[in-house]
């Protein structure tokens, strides 16, 4: 399966995040760009893209001294036996989100 780097995901949701409560404060198109944003982060999760970030190191018992080990440690994965992903239901929030943020801003343009 494909992966993603999480510090990417997370600046994903993180913006979308932030940009749903600052529109509170500074306007309706903020909440356009947070509905947009909640809903591409949930069509990468049900596009089957696995979350993970990865480290390297070099010098342990595992790996040669010269040559960096890389490890992937996953945060949203796909389930091999079952082929079920915890990434499903987290999707479906995102597009719950992502409903919310255009319902508020169709809200706030109705006179």
């Amino acid at each position: 399966m494909p992966v993603l780097e999480a510090g990417l995901f997370a600046l994903l949701v993180g913006s979308a995040v932030l940009m749903l409560l600052i529109s509170f404060k500074f306007g309706a198109l903020m909440k356009v760009l947070s509905g947009v944003l909640f809903f591409s982060s949930a069509i990468i999760l049900f596009a089957g893209y696995e979350v993970a970030y990865t480290t390297e190191t070099s010098g342990t018992g595992q790996c040669p001294v010269n040559d960096p080990c890389i490890t992937q440690h996953f945060i949203i994965r796909e389930d091999p036996v079952t082929n079920e992903t915890s990434g499903q239901w987290i999707a479906w929030v995102f597009v719950a989100m992502g409903i919310m943020a255009s319902m508020l801003f169709i809200i706030e343009m109705i006179p």
